[in-house]
């Protein structure tokens, strides 16, 4: 008795569903009419007004570059402390070469530019402090360049 309630009550709800969904439905022989059936992006669009002559034009951003003051320095830095294996100082002042906005793909063209550079050989003569200055002074001289130019390969002088 049971199965035939529930075969009778889902039975019911279809017929109810089915006779509501056609109520709803119009007749087959009453058609939209074809404005009506327009797709409204087919519209044309209103052009836009100017903007009034009133209000000043804004500037364009200014463009940051690598050649900017800052990321030109916190960018040699960065070179410089990655050559002498400090990478964690060079993590530090990564930072601030991002916030500044710089281009970060530049640290890597200068990076490989000094890389494969050729590093300029000691003078025999020079005393062990001696030969370390001038191994800093040419090394400084060859990120700025390479900074400057990263598409270069320098060659020690």
């Amino acid at each position: 008795m049971i199965k035939f309630a529930r075969g009778l009550a889902v039975s019911g709800a279809l017929l109810l569903s089915a006779s509501v969904a056609l109520a709803d439905a119009p007749p087959e022989g009453a058609k939209a009419p074809a404005a009506a059936q327009a797709p409204a992006a087919e519209a044309p669009e209103a052009p836009r007004p100017a903007p009034p002559a009133s209000q000043p034009k804004r500037p364009a951003a200014p463009r940051i570059t690598a050649a900017m003051p800052e990321c030109a320095w916190s960018g040699r830095r960065i070179i410089s402390l990655l050559i002498r294996d400090d990478v964690d100082t060079a993590d530090k002042h990564r930072r601030f070469y991002d916030q500044f906005g710089c281009p970060a793909a530049h640290v890597g063209l200068a990076l490989r530019c000094v890389i494969q550079s050729e590093t300029p050989a000691p003078a025999p003569a020079q005393s062990s402090v001696q030969q370390s200055q001038t191994q800093a002074r040419a090394l400084a001289e060859r990120v700025e360049q390479c900074w400057d130019k990263p598409s270069m390969k320098f060659l020690g002088r």
